[in-house]
């Protein structure tokens, strides 16, 4: 009989005293033999996993707000000034405008803690086409904006930049809490069917979307290593 563990984040394989190979999957998950459970944790590079059942209750979330960490404006090298915070976790999404020409180098670098309690940095480029926009997501729900800062711009004709909120929002979650698996959900306090979600960053997108009105609620799962 096998023990499902989780290997510490950014270990892509372990070895057990056994000489087993183990690859983890998506979500970190191994299944070890009896033998190898013990040498494992000693070592500090796996732990058995375990599901922690969680409840969420994100109020009346406002409406997706192009905008709200910064409204258009010129895209420039450095520290772009955050406008307001989200509301809830949620993902954030930026629009990069090249104008009439092209967008050659740059990044737009953003820090944020997200909705799994980790302190997150993605570095986006900004190359671009002329005349195309860019669009960008962050990868998790962003609890709270740290910084978001543009670096080695070249090109473009007067290009502009926005971030705003989206309409799906995100479920606290663990550190290496994935997957999520949502079993129930209930908007204005009536439940309904689950709305599309992803398992390893915990963002759900409601069927009903987000007018600060609505209020909604989930019960779910994550799997835990520790």
């Amino acid at each position: 009989m096998t023990t499902t563990m989780k290997v510490i984040a950014g270990i892509n394989q372990v070895v057990g005293r056994s000489g087993t190979l183990y690859e983890p999957d998506a979500y970190g998950r191994i299944n070890v033999q009896p033998g190898d459970v013990g040498p494992l944790i000693d070592a500090g590079s796996a732990f058995p996993a375990f599901v922690n059942n969680r409840s969420y209750n994100a109020g009346a979330a406002a409406a997706a707000a192009a905008g709200l960490v910064f409204a258009t404006g010129a895209l420039v090298n450095g520290a772009a000034a955050i406008a307001a915070q989200p509301d809830v976790p949620r993902p954030l999404a930026y629009i990069i405008t090249p104008g009439a020409a092209a967008i050659t180098a740059g990044t737009l670098t953003l820090v944020y803690w997200g909705n799994d309690g980790q302190e997150h940095t993605e570095v986006v480029s900004l190359v671009t086409p002329a005349s195309v926009a860019k669009h960008y997501t962050t990868l998790f729900g962003v609890a709270l904006l740290v910084s978001q800062t543009v670096a080695a711009l070249a090109g473009g004709s007067s290009p502009t930049l926005e971030g705003g909120s989206t309409a799906s929002l995100a479920l606290p979650m663990s550190p290496n809490g994935a997957p999520v698996s949502v079993y129930l959900e209930a908007t204005d306090g009536a439940d309904n069917a689950v709305s599309p979600y992803n398992a390893a960053n915990g963002v759900i997108t409601p069927a009903t979307a987000p007018n600060g009105t609505h209020t909604f609620d989930w019960d779910y799962t994550e799997t835990v290593g520790s």
